[in-house]
Formats: C-alpha cells, sequence, structure tokens
C-alpha cells in the first residue's frame, strides 16, 4: 500500500512537471508508469484497481483536454484496457459484478467525452486518435457487457445495448450541433449508435419480430434525420432497412405449407406490409425534410417508392401461389392417403392402387393454371394503376413503373401459353387485352390533356 501511494505520488508530480513544462513526452511517462504500478506493487485481489483506474483516466482526461493532447487518450485507454482484462480474467469473481458494471459504465462514458470534447469547441476538429479511441471504447463496452451479463442476465442485455446506442445518439446530437460541417465524426457517431441499437434487436427478439423491430428502427432513424438534418442517420437507417428486409425474406423462406392458408390475415403478409409502410414513410420523409442536396432528396422519393410497389405486388403475388400451393400439398397428402389405404386393404397385387389417378393430376394442374392465370390478373391490373397514377399525379418513377410491368406481364402472358390450359390461356389473354384496349382508349381520349402533363 506505501509503495502504491508512493508510485502515484510520483506519477502526479510527473503530471505537474509536464504541464509546467509543456512537455508532453513526461505525460507519456507519467502514464506507463501509472498503469504499470498495479503489477508492480502486486495488487493480486480486491476490486481497488478499478478505483485507482479511473482516478487516473479522469487525470488524463483532464491533462490532454487542457493541453489538447489527444493522443494521451489513446495510451490511456491501452493502460486500461491491458489493467482491467487483466484482472477480469485473473481476479473478478461474481459478488463484484454491480461494482465492475459500474467501472465499465464510467469508463464508456470517461472516453467518449475525452474524444468528443475538442468537437464541441468552435474551429476544432475531431482527430484519428479519437477516432480510433471511439472505435476502441465501443468494441470494449460491448463485449465487457456481454461477458457480464450473458450468462444469468441476458434477458436484459438487448436494453442495455439500447442505452448505450441512446448515449451514442445524445453525443452524435450534441456534435452535429455545435459542427454540422464536419462530416466525418458526424457519420461515425450515428453509425456505433445504430451498430448497438441494432445489435440489441437480435439479442432481445427472435424470428420475425427481428425483421419487425429493424424495419421500425430504420423509420425511427430516418425521423431522426428529419429532425436534425443529420445525413449520417439517413446513411444508417438506410443500412438497417436493408438488414430488415433481407431478415424478412429469410422468415420468407422458412415457411412450412399448413393445412389452411389464410391469404392476407399472416404474418408472412404483414411483415411484406410494414415493409411497404415503412419504405412510404421514408419516401414521406424525404419529400417533408428533404436531405443535403436536391438530386439526393429525389432519388431517396424516387427509390422508397419503387421499393414500395415492388414490395407490395411481390407481397400479392406469394398470397395467391402459396394459397394454391397448400391446396396442391392437400390434393397430394389426400392421394397418398388412399394409395395407403388401398394398399392395405388389396390382397396380392397393389400395383392397381399405384396406377389410380382420381383425377388428381388434372385437378393439381388445373390449380397451377388458376394460379398463374390469377397472378397475370393482378400484374396487369397493378400495372394499369401505377400508369394511371403516374399520369394523374405526375409522377414519372410511377408511370415508368406501370409501363414496364405491361411489358413484363406481356412476356409472362406469352410465356403461360405454353403451360396453361386452353381455357385459362383464353382467359389471361382476354384479361390483359381487355385493360390494354381501355388504357389505349383513355390515352385516345385524353391525349391532349396527357401530352401536357407529360
Amino acid at each position: 500500500t506505501v509503495a502504491g501511494f508512493m508510485m502515484f505520488a510520483v506519477t502526479a508530480l510527473i503530471f505537474a512537471m509536464s504541464i509546467v513544462n509543456a512537455t508532453m513526452t513526461l505525460s507519456v511517462v507519467g502514464i506507463v508508469g501509472a498503469f504499470v504500478t498495479p503489477a508492480l506493487v502486486g495488487s493480486s485481489s480486491g476490486y481497488n484497481i478499478l478505483f485507482y483506474l479511473v482516478i487516473i483516466n479522469l487525470g488524463v482526461l483532464a491533462i490532454s483536454n487542457f493541453k489538447k493532447w489527444p493522443q494521451l487518450n489513446a495510451l490511456a485507454f491501452a493502460g486500461t484496457m491491458i489493467n482491467f482484462l487483466s484482472w477480469l480474467m485473473l481476479i473478478y469473481k461474481d459478488e463484484y459484478l454491480a461494482i465492475t458494471l459500474t467501472f465499465v459504465i464510467v469508463t464508456f462514458i470517461t472516453f467518449i467525452f475525452a474524444t468528443i470534447l475538442r468537437g464541441l469547441k468552435v474551429g476544432e476538429k475531431v482527430e484519428s486518435t479519437d477516432y480510433f479511441v471511439l472505435g476502441a471504447n465501443a468494441l470494449f463496452v460491448g463485449y465487457t457487457l456481454v461477458a457480464l451479463l450473458d450468462k444469468d442476465y441476458h434477458w436484459i442485455l438487448g436494453f442495455v445495448f439500447a442505452l448505450i446506442a441512446l448515449v451514442y445518439m445524445a453525443v452524435a446530437y450534441m456534435i452535429n450541433k455545435a459542427d454540422p460541417t464536419d462530416k466525418k465524426i458526424n457519420i461515425f457517431l450515428p453509425g456505433l449508435a445504430v451498430v448497438f441499437l441494432s445489435s440489441a434487436v437480435p439479442l432481445q427478439f427472435d424470428g420475425a419480430w427481428v425483421a419487425v423491430a429493424w424495419l421500425i428502427e430504420a423509420a425511427a432513424l430516418y425521423y431522426i434525420a428529419s429532425l436534425i438534418s443529420n445525413r449520417g442517420f439517413q446513411v444508417m437507417g438506410l443500412i438497417v432497412y436493408i438488414l430488415g428486409g433481407l431478415n424478412m425474406f429469410i422468415q420468407l423462406s422458412d415457411w412450412y405449407y399448413v393445412q389452411v392458408y389464410i391469404p392476407i390475415i399472416n404474418k408472412d403478409f404483414g411483415i411484406i406490409l410494414l415493409a411497404v409502410i415503412v419504405a412510404y414513410f421514408i419516401s414521406c420523409m424525404y419529400k417533408r425534410y428533404g436531405s443535403i442536396t436536391v438530386d439526393i432528396q429525389k432519388r431517396g422519393i424516387t427509390a422508397f417508392i419503387i421499393v414500395a410497389n415492388v414490395l407490395s405486388l411481390y407481397g400479392l403475388s406469394l398470397e395467391i401461389d402459396r394459397y394454391y400451393s397448400t391446396q396442391n400439398i392437400q390434393l397430394s397428402n389426400q392421394a397418398a392417403k388412399e394409395i395407403s389405404d388401398c394398399t392395405k386393404y388389396q390382397i396380392g397385387d397393389n400395383s392397381n392402387c399405384y396406377n389410380r389417378d382420381n383425377g388428381y393430376y388434372a385437378k393439381q394442374n388445373s390449380l397451377k393454371n388458376t394460379s398463374n392465370t390469377l397472378t397475370s390478373i393482378l400484374w396487369t391490373l397493378y400495372a394499369a394503376i401505377l400508369t394511371a397514377l403516374g399520369f394523374g399525379r405526375r409522377i414519372v418513377g410511377l408511370r415508368r413503373m406501370g409501363l414496364v410491368l405491361f411489358v413484363i406481364t406481356a412476356i409472362k402472358v406469352l410465356l403461360d401459353v405454353w403451360s396453361l390450359g386452353q381455357l385459362y390461356r383464353i382467359v389471361s389473354f382476354i384479361v390483359f387485352g381487355l385493360i390494354a384496349l381501355i388504357a389505349s382508349f383513355a390515352y385516345a381520349k385524353y391525349k391532349d390533356r396527357l401530352k401536357e402533363i407529360v
């Protein structure tokens, strides 16, 4: 204990000399001595070292901020990690959990402010050393929280990560208000916030709720970006929306046939509907609040409107396909059951049981043809609606989408000719032809008005 106090006094003296003489080298020597002290004096038990590390870090923070020596923060962080991780692996006990979590949070906050204080001052930029400390600090708090809480307190780990994300959001807001021109830090900090917030989702939820949470998070990030005019939150919102979309498709692929499939009113369509609503919401955020440039605003509006319509058409088409696929599975199960019953009671040769048709193949083909026909009709109607809205609302993107979908549907109908039955082939051509005739009649009647719109 006496040796520890003496070495701490030497460290304090070296810090004082470095401040008076404006010599960063002396501060470096003092920091190295401060973090070597626990090993030299043989601190092998208890948690007093945690208090010691907090005091040293606060002193380094004061010196680095006063003398504008950001390199000291990186050196102090490295020393803290070496001492703390060694203590965590060799000395930590479960009864130290509360004090350890307190140390982790205090250290996390200390190094955040150690790195952003310059960014809060007029005319000063966050340096490359600060980015290193910010990133390493994020890894430190994330790893430590998982190591400490995952075993016995996994159920709160997601909430803790969300709280860390809120801290980063608050810091990002302060930096953005102080210096909105520093693009790097105004993207880096929102990025850290989104990493923790997005990580909290799979820690707290599973299954389809992960996609739901990520999609809602994307909408929230775009709303925050609109309120504080922060491009970083927009970029992160886009990334999270893509993550939510990918997870949504994973959930859609993990689908098992059921005996009764109810179109529209089911979990998968609900997720797709949420993705569509969020896409329209983000498009509205772009339109209402804009972006850093007019071109980015227009591209954002167009991109998310296209995504919303593609997902809408995909979701409706998927419902038709799944409904009739389920009917096909039911027919197959029924045929298998009848064959099983036949072979069970048939005496002698069972070949007649396997040769029985009972119209199952015709029924399955009929269901497949019905599904393809309804899908073609759906695409045609959707193309007509998009085209009408595009002309009526003077939205070029919708008009082009409608025309492209008309062409795709026409190609699909032509390809379906080779697989559809005669009745379904006739129905597909008639419906597609009628809608095309109505569209051409509308254009011929209102072509002068449409020319003005175009």
